[in-house]
């Protein structure tokens, strides 16, 4: 790949649903990710569901371009109180304008209940809808801030 990262956190971890998630990942970015850049999610929803989605990179998350150099990003995203319980594993890929697999994450997140959604208010992932309106919730447009410091 042409990113490769030095530190990536999840706060809280695992996500809670009914509140915030912050993602930071550090690294060297080896190209720049302009518009035409695709976010490729490949994952499963509860070991049931495969799921499939390709996003436009800079429109879901804003932040192009991002220039080539030491990368620290953070990506916030509200999770819902009405979001189902659930386990998501796969893979995140970003693929830059000129085709270039830029980065590829391994996702392996559990959803489980914040202290704040009552008791009976959680629920499960029951068909192959509703696992790719899960995923689309949680992978698109969240809020992303990226300082990057250009090499010379």
């Amino acid at each position: 790949t042409r990113f490769e990262p030095t530190r990536a956190v999840i706060a809280p971890d695992p996500p809670h649903i009914g509140k915030s998630v912050t993602f930071k990942l550090t690294g060297e970015l080896y190209v720049d990710v302009k518009t035409g850049s695709d976010l490729f999610i490949d994952v499963v929803v509860d070991r049931l569901f495969p799921v499939k989605k390709v996003m436009d990179f800079c429109e879901e998350y804003g932040s192009c371009p991002v220039n080539k150099g030491h990368v620290n990003a953070t990506v916030s995203k509200d999770i819902p109180s009405y979001t189902p319980r659930a386990a998501i594993k796969g893979t995140a890929r970003v693929v830059n304008q000129e085709g270039e697999e830029v980065a590829c994450v391994r996702i392996d997140v559990k959803l489980r209940r914040g202290e704040d959604v009552p008791d009976g208010k959680e629920h499960r992932v029951k068909n192959s809808k509703e696992a790719e309106r899960l995923v689309e919730e949680l992978f698109g447009g969240a809020n992303m801030f990226i300082d990057t410091h250009t090499h010379t």
